[in-house]
């Protein structure tokens, strides 16, 4: 009876010690055998809303858990790629 209701915390623990700790190249997003769609939906799922808000701005940090650089693409729909460092 007293191992049946530790079962539970061990299966809690088993968790908490193998399934966070995924390597950022074992996601599904990273795997370019995967249709975009299912690797998009899978990033997203995978972000907190402060780290999605963060990636809306043009110098964007990194998501270091994930597995995801800092970027600056400076780019915006009013003006295009007119002004991209890679357009001059």
């Amino acid at each position: 009876m007293k191992a049946f209701k530790l079962l539970p915390a061990a299966v809690l623990v088993a968790f908490a010690v193998n399934g966070p700790f995924l390597s950022a190249q074992d996601y599904p997003f990273r795997n370019p055998d995967l249709p975009i769609d299912e690797r998009v939906v899978d990033l997203i799922s995978r972000m907190t809303l402060e780290e999605k808000v963060s990636q809306m701005q043009f110098v964007a940090p990194p998501v270091e858990r994930l597995g995801i650089p800092a970027y600056n693409w400076w780019n915006e729909c009013l003006h295009g790629v007119s002004r991209s460092q890679d357009n001059k």
